[in-house]
Order: C-alpha cells, then sequence, then structure tokens
C-alpha cells in the first residue's frame, strides 16, 4: 500500500518531481535532519536553503539534472532509483507524465 501511496503522491497535480519522496525517505534513513542534510549538500557543491529542501522532498520545487546527480552521489544510489523507487512505469503513464508537462506549460 506504501507504494500505491507514494504513486498517487507523484501523480498528483502540481508535482514538479518524482523524486522527492525518495529523497526524504533517505534522509530520514540516514537519520539526518534538514540541516544535516543541508550540510551535506553543500559538500557536493549544493547550496539548498530549508525552505529549498521542504519543497523538494514535498515534490513542490523541479530538481534540476545536476541535483539529482548530487543527491545520487550523496545517497549512493543510481538517479532512477531515486525517480522511480525501483519500479519504472509502463509507457502509457510516461506519456501521461509528459502531456501533464505539456499541458503546465502551455499554460493550461
Amino acid at each position: 500500500m506504501r507504494q500505491e501511496e507514494e504513486h498517487v503522491q507523484h501523480s498528483a497535480p502540481g508535482c514538479l518531481n518524482l523524486c522527492g519522496p525518495q529523497v526524504r525517505q533517505r534522509r530520514q534513513m540516514h537519520g539526518w535532519s534538514q540541516e544535516q542534510f543541508r550540510k551535506q549538500l553543500r559538500q557536493c557543491g549544493l547550496d539548498l536553503d530549508h525552505i529549498d529542501i521542504d519543497l523538494l522532498e514535498r515534490g513542490q520545487r523541479v530538481v534540476s539534472d545536476r541535483e539529482l546527480a548530487c543527491l545520487s552521489r550523496l545517497f549512493a544510489v543510481p538517479p532512477d532509483q531515486l525517480v522511480w523507487d525501483g519500479a519504472r512505469p509502463d509507457t502509457p503513464h510516461l506519456r501521461e507524465k509528459v502531456r501533464e508537462i505539456r499541458l503546465r506549460e502551455a499554460g493550461q
């Protein structure tokens, strides 16, 4: 059921990234507060404040490819593990996500 709930979270309107729930889960697994996590990110060359981290973890902030690469290194997992949590979506799901992004960018 947890995986289904995360899938719903990823598909929610206004979701700007797919890695947020995994980032939060992995940060908590390491026992890091957001401030401790921020310090770890700084060592990777990212300077995010607590608001950026909170928005990222809730899927309400876009994550750049550079940021995803840093997160991947920090957690020692492949980037797709952070994005898809090991279970890649089927092709129709990807098509739907691309359609949602295009509509959002077109302002509809």
